[in-house]
């Protein structure tokens, strides 16, 4: 197929019209797609509150 659109260029334009209407179609949709997410985007963080600390001291020796 590939060969006979090279070769005739009626078809040659007709298979370049198909894939720039899938183009535009994608784009379009990519575009609705990203304006209907409204959930905000959330992070692996983890809130300072459930952060543990071991209150080891700072000079490497064991605490007492």
């Amino acid at each position: 197929m590939e060969l006979q659109a090279l070769q005739d260029f009626a078809i040659y334009r007709s298979t370049l019209a198909v894939l720039a209407l899938l183009l535009i179609a994608a784009r379009l949709r990519t575009t609705f797609v990203a304006k209907v997410d409204d959930e905000p985007v959330q992070f692996e963080e983890v809130p300072t509150w459930h952060l543990v600390s071991l209150d080891l001291p700072r000079d490497g020796g064991l605490p007492g």
